[in-house]
């Protein structure tokens, strides 16, 4: 993937494949969304040494990273499945709270199906949403992802356990 430019609410957005020299901004951000009680599966801040080791799991991997000004606002990854599940890819979208409701985790979604859409290995896209966090389900919805399942109290948050939905997004026909 080479590097493309989109506008969203006038700011020019960068959209690239991490690179080894992100860990730094990469750590920043998701200590961020840990900070602000994000919805997202973090709850605890990432040491440095464990954002290095994830970044290098994710060279040669499905992921992009959105920047603006030189910072990581927003990244999504696809996560293979192994075995009998290798034609299946989950998902994974974060946006940072300064650059949500202007279209940046629709545009994350959209390059994460035409990536996948580039594998033909991958049959099925999949993602898991807390039911409470309806903007995100909303992005989902509108770029195809179609409920599937409810998965009763498989998230906590904020003092109580909250459902999950999974959604999934068929590629290519089986």
């Amino acid at each position: 993937m080479k590097s493309e430019i989109v506008v969203l609410d006038e700011r020019e957005i960068v959209l690239r494949r991490v690179k080894v020299g992100d860990v730094k901004s990469l750590q920043r951000y998701i200590n961020a969304l840990v900070d602000e009680d994000a919805l997202i599966t973090f709850n605890e801040k990432v040491t440095l040494k464990e954002e290095k080791e994830f970044v290098k799991k994710l060279m040669g991997r499905w992921h992009v990273v959105a920047e603006h000004d030189g910072k990581v606002v927003g990244i999504v990854e696809l996560h293979p499945g192994i075995g009998r599940f290798s034609h299946v890819f989950e998902l994974g979208v974060s946006v940072d709270k300064g650059f949500r409701n202007i279209g940046l985790g629709q545009v994350l979604t959209r390059k994460a199906v035409e990536m996948a859409r580039e594998n033909k290995k991958v049959k099925i896209l999949f993602l898991s949403v807390f039911s409470v966090n309806k903007n995100a389900v909303h992005v989902y919805e509108k770029v195809g992802f179609r409920k599937v399942a409810l998965l009763p109290k498989r998230g906590f948050y904020k003092g109580g356990y909250i459902d999950m939905i999974v959604m999934d997004y068929p590629l290519n026909k089986i």
